[in-house]
């Protein structure tokens, strides 16, 4: 009997001890409240998907580069390198002035409409244009001569489509208009004998001209620089 007075007094006595700590727990602020327990696998998951996300945006984001570096990798290539026919190349080859304009044709200093003129070649039946060099639709002349006299010797630069030149081919089926400035390209169209043609520019003694709504290049063989009368 003893013994279960015993016994039962201490489970008074521990309960008594462990409501005191309940209720100060549920009474405690929350900053004084054990932190919660986090699932380490959970932190895991979430880290590691955002580090997931921040590689998927880095990539995107180096993609994006990328992308505007080709773009203006393409730009730069196209506005710093300069297109074939617009590098300045020694050119030899002759044609006539075409250029109708009562005062005459220009001769400047340096190719383009804003450089300083030097000259001006009257405008007469023939005058026949020595070229030394090409630039874009710009020639360099060594000389200039007409039927009675010299009319410019040095150097000086012309508007190429003021200038023309005429195809041989005489006898035959015409002269062939050919894609670049080589007999192994394409062949674009024949054009007929003694047919005068817009002069555009040139390479070598090649000559790239302007017939109807074809641009190309004539032959070194096929050409006539004089307009009043055939080349032999």
């Amino acid at each position: 009997m003893k013994r279960l007075l015993f016994v039962s007094l201490i489970m008074t006595t521990l309960a008594a001890c462990q409501n005191p700590v309940v209720k100060t727990l549920k009474n405690a602020p929350a900053s004084a409240k054990p932190a919660v327990e986090v699932n380490p696998k959970s932190q895991v998951g979430e880290t590691q998907g955002g580090e997931t996300q921040g590689r998927e945006t880095q990539g995107r984001e180096t993609q994006g580069r990328q992308t505007q570096g080709r773009e203006t990798q393409g730009r730069e290539t196209q506005g710093g390198q300069t297109p074939p026919l617009q590098q300045r190349r020694n050119c030899q080859f002759s044609a006539y002035v075409n250029d109708k304009d009562p005062k005459g044709l220009n001769v400047r200093y340096a190719p383009g409409s804003n450089q300083r003129v030097i000259a001006k070649l009257p405008r007469k039946d023939a005058i026949f244009v020595e070229i030394i060099a090409c630039e874009g639709e710009w020639v360099q002349i060594s000389k200039a001569e007409s039927n009675d006299k010299v009319e410019f010797r040095g150097k000086g630069w012309v508007y190429a489509p003021l200038l023309g030149i005429s195809t041989r081919g005489y006898g035959t089926n015409g002269v062939f208009l050919y894609a670049s400035a080589s007999t192994n390209s394409k062949k674009l169209t024949r054009i007929p004998a003694d047919m005068a043609v817009k002069l555009l520019g040139g390479d070598g003694a090649w000559v790239f001209v302007k017939y109807q709504n074809l641009r190309g290049w004539l032959a070194p063989d096929d050409q006539c620089p004089n307009p009043l009368t055939t080349c032999s």
